[in-house]
């Protein structure tokens, strides 16, 4: 199969091209990112929370005098901070940063296999101290997504919050029958390769005439 396409053409494919590759490198770097492996006693536990990822809006939960925006594994949308993970507003429309991405797992106060925790460290300094923001996740099979709670600020300035969900249990995503960010990458670039394809073919039919075996 040979093409012959102006170069107007060839740019408009290759970007797109570039587009969808983009995107798909995006989304696995997303899921890489959102995942924790566990071990106790011989025994190993892969969690997965890129299910848990919004794209275009937060979590939001309101406390007296305040309120916060978080996200998992990704930037808030609603603050302006840049890079965080988690943001507060206060009473005066004041905004801090109340966690810095990356995200750091552990176990943190969860039994071995039935959860893990997530912290955003390195916020807007509370006095001398960094804000930080701990998320701790409990696996439930019956919550889906389950609902971000507001626990306590303890010690001074770091916000602890808790989080049921199936997503919270090893192997979540993966019973689910979703599909991780490697083979969201091949199914990307798959149908950029289509597309180009397709372009291609509708270029020579329509502005060359070919036709049959020609195309």
């Amino acid at each position: 199969v040979v093409f012959f396409r102006p170069r107007a053409e060839m740019a408009k494919s290759s970007a797109l091209l570039t587009v969808l590759v983009a995107l798909a490198v995006t989304i696995a770097s997303v899921t890489a990112q959102c995942t924790f492996t566990d071990t106790d006693s011989g025994n190993t536990y892969q969690y997965d929370l890129s299910r848990l990822t919004k794209s275009g809006s937060d979590y939001t939960v309101t406390v007296p005098g305040a309120s916060f925006a978080v996200n998992i594994c990704t930037a808030v949308q609603s603050c302006d901070k840049q890079g965080m993970g988690s943001c507060q507003t206060d009473s005066n429309k004041a905004q801090w940063a109340a966690g810095a991405l990356p995200a750091v797992f552990s176990r943190g106060t969860a039994t071995a296999g039935q959860g893990l925790a997530l912290t955003y460290n390195n916020g807007d300094l509370c006095g001398t101290n960094p804000r930080t923001t701990i998320i701790q996740f409990t696996c439930d099979s019956t919550q889906d997504p389950g609902t971000l709670t507001y626990v306590k600020e303890q010690p001074t300035c770091t916000y602890n919050f808790s989080w049921a969900s199936k997503y919270a249990c090893p192997g979540a995503p993966g019973a689910g029958g979703g599909l991780s960010g490697g083979w969201v990458f091949v199914i990307i670039y798959l149908v950029g390769f289509v597309v180009y394809f397709v372009i291609g073919l509708i270029y020579k039919s329509q502005k060359m005439g070919a036709t049959g075996k020609e195309m």
